[in-house]
């Protein structure tokens, strides 16, 4: 029954705060992160120093990361026992709230330091390979997020319609505006 009541535990560094890994803006430094750097270490052609340099941060990035894990779980199942209460005290839920969120923003910050300096250690021909990976990947995102939300393209529009035969989503002959050929909510594409 304790493992019923155990609160979700925290998703891997790189998803911590609700940033997700496909998220464009986090690619370009998830790519610098220490254990993705040492996955591809043949690929970048690092040396042995390189990659104990990297281990070494991954280990200590690994460490806050589980500390920061087991801080904000701990106060993750106070919060959860104070709303089994028919009247959470106000002053422990802000308590516990905000102690696991400092807990999730350090596990983050932990994250985006190894990876700054996982950076550093790389050269510079490294770092633009690595970089061309991103460029690659973000373009590729971009590209398909793009066909997602544009009617007429891959059969489907934003909301997941399909082009009926009167020429509307769903058939119901409704267009778009005139000047925005990709239907409402789409006006900056």
């Amino acid at each position: 029954q304790a493992a019923e009541q155990a609160p979700r535990p925290m998703r891997g560094l790189g998803m911590m705060a609700g940033m997700g890994q496909m998220d464009p803006g986090m690619l370009g430094i998830n790519a610098f992160a220490p254990s993705a750097l040492i996955d591809q270490r043949e690929s970048l052609g690092l040396s042995g120093d390189q990659v104990g340099k990297l281990q070494a941060l991954a280990d200590t990035a690994k460490a806050a990361g589980d500390r920061a894990r087991a801080d904000h779980n701990t106060h993750q199942q106070e919060l959860m026992q104070q709303f089994e209460k028919p009247a959470p005290d106000p002053a422990q839920v802000m308590q516990h709230a905000q102690a696991a969120m400092q807990a999730m923003t350090a596990g983050h910050v932990a994250m985006l330091v190894a990876a700054a300096k996982a950076k550093a250690i790389l050269t510079p021909e490294q770092r633009g390979r690595v970089q061309g990976r991103v460029d690659v990947m973000r373009a590729m995102m971009q590209q398909r997020m793009g066909r997602m939300g544009r009617p007429g393209r891959m059969g489907r529009g934003a909301r997941g319609g399909r082009m009926g035969p009167m020429g509307g989503m769903n058939g119901s002959g409704v267009q778009p505006p005139p000047g925005n050929p990709a239907g409402p909510g789409h006006e900056d594409q």
